[in-house]
C-alpha cells in the first residue's frame, strides 16, 4: 500500500475512526476481558 493509498484511506475514514475512538473512551476496549496481556 502505498503512503498516498493510506492517507486516502484515513481522510475517507475519519468520520468513522472518531466514533470509535469516541466508543473506546466512553466504554474501553471490546472483549478486554479476555486479554491476557
Amino acid at each position: 500500500m502505498s503512503e498516498e493509498q493510506a492517507a486516502r484511506g484515513q481522510a475517507e475514514n475519519q468520520a468513522a475512526i472518531a466514533e470509535w475512538n469516541e466508543f473506546i473512551e466512553k466504554h474501553g476496549l471490546p472483549l478486554a476481558k479476555y486479554r491476557s496481556f
